[in-house]
């Protein structure tokens, strides 16, 4: 009998050590007894899961999610999820990006899956998205290391004078709301963009014009193209009036690390910082 209930006890503690209970980003309280089997549908939270140790936990990621060499199963994308897979491969839970549409939440609810919401888009936030998954998957010491450090990183901004500067993804900004207009402010830029008041405008020429901008940053996966690029912001009758392109400030940041809200956005704001610093 003695040897029973130490059994028990024992096996009390180890389903205790293993109790996870986290708040997602939309407020909602989730529990789990050990950590969960998951399908990340947003790039964004494979990054993470990834970068915090966890991605043994995968079942399937979406589509674009960088795995790092690791065969993963896919699930399409938040324009087109693979339902059928889905519910076949019978996930613990379901981790959404916040700007996964509603209806994908409806749907998961109708089919009895949990599903879980990172925080809303800002820099401020990613550190809140790293723990939550940390504490998901039982890696909180990983993920606090990693979040402490993108917390340090944004703390220690110190520039007197922001040179204005606009944050390109093709023909799209960077505005008010998003992560990178956060990058920009905590790396010694002020962002023209943040004038409209949308995450992801479509410039207008004579707001480009207007607002002349000292500097400005690109982005590209594909190295051959920066030339293209950099013709066609030459040749272009707005772009070309602008200080940036007239005193040759225009730079490229790596595509991974400013394209997700996530860890390697740090990269980013170190190389923001040092371009800044050798500015007169």
């Amino acid at each position: 009998m003695k040897l029973f209930l130490c059994i028990v006890f024992l096996c009390a503690i180890a389903f205790r050590s293993f109790a996870i209970d986290v708040v997602d980003g939309k407020g909602e309280r989730f529990s789990f007894g050990k950590p969960p089997h998951a399908i990340a549908i947003a790039p964004v939270v494979t990054d993470i899961i990834f970068a915090i140790g966890a991605e043994e936990n995968l079942l399937a990621v979406s589509a674009f999610s960088d795995t790092k060499g690791k065969s993963i199963q896919k699930v399409g994308s938040a324009y087109g999820l693979d339902w059928e897979k889905i519910i076949s491969l019978n996930p613990d839970v379901v981790i959404c990006s916040y700007l996964n549409d509603d209806s994908i939440a409806e749907r998961l609810k109708k089919c009895g899956i949990k599903h879980i919401y990172l925080h809303k888009e800002g820099l401020i936030n990613i550190p809140k998205d790293i723990r939550l998954l940390g504490g998901i998957f039982g890696k909180e010491k990983e993920a606090n290391a990693i979040a402490m450090r993108m917390e340090n990183t944004i703390k220690t901004a110190n520039f007197e004078n922001k040179y204005k500067a606009l944050f390109l993804f093709g023909n799209v900004a960077a505005g008010r709301g998003s992560f990178v207009s956060d990058v920009l402010n905590v790396s010694g830029f002020e962002n023209c963009a943040e004038k409209i008041n949308s995450p992801w405008p479509v410039l207008p020429r004579e707001f480009i014009v207007k607002e002349n901008p000292d500097v400005i940053f690109l982005t590209t996966y594909d190295e051959q193209s920066k030339v293209s690029i950099l013709n066609t912001l030459k040749s272009d009758i707005a772009f070309s009036s602008t200080s940036a392109v007239k005193n040759n400030r225009i730079y490229f940041v790596p595509f991974n690390d400013i394209i997700l809200p996530s860890v390697r956005v740090v990269n980013a704001i170190e190389l923001l910082r040092s371009i800044r610093r050798q500015m007169k």
